[in-house]
């Protein structure tokens, strides 16, 4: 009877953990941010060209969900949604987000999204970070064609990610 209990305890939290692991009910990148959405930001057909949900490897070591988008021309979009186990996590995470950003040309704030977001300018890239709680999103995106991305559907597709977590 023991030996029973003890299997189906182990069984249970095997199970658990599977579910976790697997991102079963976990929010991913490419469930809330789309090829539509993708499609309006890039301003071209695109499809998904990886995905990837698991444990975070840098600090704070919570989960971590990925999407990449590809179009026409070299354009991409990039979808990175961070949880970490904690909100003061979080902070830290999205603090270090924006002091890394030494080769981006523009940073501004961003009101209306989320508990802080802010939308960065580089060389080659439109980045717009966000953070919601303990959570903390990422939306890249690139047109390696002159053209680019459009700001307004970036910062329309994060308000309505935001809105989701």
């Amino acid at each position: 009877m023991k030996q029973r209990v003890w299997v189906v305890v182990a069984l249970s939290v095997m199970l658990v953990g599977c579910k976790y692991l697997s991102g079963g009910g976990a929010t991913t990148a490419r469930k809330l941010v789309t090829s539509a959405d993708a499609e309006r930001i890039l301003g071209s057909a695109v499809r998904l060209e990886s995905s990837w949900d698991g444990q975070a490897d840098t600090p704070p070591y919570g989960r971590e969900s990925r999407c990449e988008y590809v179009g026409a021309g070299r354009a991409t979009l990039n979808a990175v949604i961070d949880t970490a186990p904690s909100e003061d996590g979080a902070r830290g995470a999205f603090a270090e987000s924006r002091a890394g950003l030494g080769s981006f040309e523009h940073v501004e704030e961003v009101s209306g999204i989320g508990d802080e977001a802010f939308f960065s300018r580089g060389p080659s890239s439109r980045r717009l970070i966000v953070r919601k709680k303990a959570v903390v999103f990422l939306i890249d995106a690139r047109r390696d064609d002159g053209g680019e991305p459009s700001v307004d559907e970036m910062k329309k597709t994060a308000a309505r990610v935001a809105d989701q977590l």
